[in-house]
Formats: C-alpha cells, sequence, structure tokens
C-alpha cells in the first residue's frame, strides 16, 4: 500500500515519464519522478526532445503535477545538469533531488516556465561548504486541488556542523609558529 520507489526508466534516449495518479475528495495528485540519470546523458535527451511527460487523459488540467527529479541543478558544466527551462509548463511544482543544500522554500521558477521548486537537501551534512552548514529541513507537503502548502519542519538531530573563516593575519601569530597556530586553530 506504500510507494516505495518510482521514476526508474529503462531507457536513457528515450524518456516516458508516466505519473502516479492519486485522488482524495476533489483533489488529484499527478506524481511524477524521474530517477538518476547521468547528467550529460539526460541532457542530450531532453535536447534531443526525446523527454515525454504523459499527462491523464481525465479532465488533464483539474490535477496538481508535481514532478521529482533526482539531478544536478546547479550549472557544473555545460551539459552536467538539467535547467529547469527544459521541464514541462504544465508542472505546479518540481521537488528537485541530489543537490545538498537545503532550499525547501518554494520559490518561483528562474525560467520562463510557470512553476514552483523546492529543494529540500541532504538530511545530514556531507560536504564541508557554506551551504552545507546552514539547518536543515524537510517540508510537510498540503496539497488541496491546484493549491499547495509546504510546512518547513526543521531537523533536530543533524550531525552539527559549523562554517566560520578564520584568518591567521589577524591572530598575531607569526606564520613559523606551528604548535601556537595549531593550538589557535584547534
Amino acid at each position: 500500500g506504500l510507494l516505495n520507489h518510482f521514476g526508474k526508466q529503462s531507457s536513457c534516449d528515450n524518456i516516458e515519464i508516466s505519473p502516479v495518479l492519486l485522488k482524495k475528495g476533489t483533489t488529484r495528485l499527478a506524481l511524477f519522478g524521474l530517477g538518476a540519470i547521468r547528467d550529460e546523458r539526460l541532457h542530450k535527451t531532453f535536447v534531443n526532445k526525446r523527454v515525454k511527460m504523459l499527462r491523464p487523459r481525465e479532465q488533464p488540467d483539474d490535477w496538481f503535477n508535481l514532478f521529482v527529479i533526482h539531478q544536478n541543478r546547479a550549472k557544473h558544466g555545460v551539459t552536467n545538469y538539467i535547467p529547469e527551462s527544459f521541464l514541462d509548463e504544465f508542472l505546479d511544482l518540481v521537488v528537485w533531488g541530489h543537490e545538498h543544500e537545503c532550499l525547501i522554500d518554494p520559490e518561483w521558477s528562474k525560467s520562463s516556465k510557470p512553476f514552483y521548486i523546492s529543494q529540500p537537501g541532504s538530511s545530514v551534512a556531507t560536504s564541508l561548504s557554506e551551504g552545507e552548514s546552514r539547518q536543515k529541513h524537510v517540508g510537510l507537503l498540503q496539497i488541496h486541488e491546484k493549491s499547495f502548502r509546504m510546512t518547513k519542519l526543521p531537523l533536530q538531530t543533524v550531525r552539527q556542523f559549523i562554517h566560520d573563516d578564520i584568518s591567521l593575519l589577524q591572530s598575531g601569530l607569526e606564520p613559523v609558529q606551528d604548535d601556537m597556530i595549531r593550538n589557535y586553530l584547534t
């Protein structure tokens, strides 16, 4: 009865994404998912117009369309990410996985596409970067018909991680005082 895994594709060259359709009262949710595919390969598939999202046949405009994607959102190279502009305009909300920084508050797409994006980020600090040192959250998503609300819930048991800049120049220590510098940094 629980949804465990969805979004797996058997081909990287021609992708059709069928939604999981859920109904409760007057709310209809079309849940689209795409598991991780090598970014360069998926980028090429999008460019070649070989990614198709299948919409519900029954009243397609009455569904809340949620897309869960696990790919690079940040540009790491010419084709080593998926631009927001590649995604379909009928989407209402995109939940973007893979990126580690917690940007869970839904924000309007920076492309010309009319949808919101939430990037929950990693639930634990996984690298020594400033973005990973911020408070981690999960989101409680509530959907009613074509409207949604994301309630931000801070995680309380995340491994502590502090990011700070230290200037040895301002410490007054000399560069040859290895033990004193080590103690200062500690």
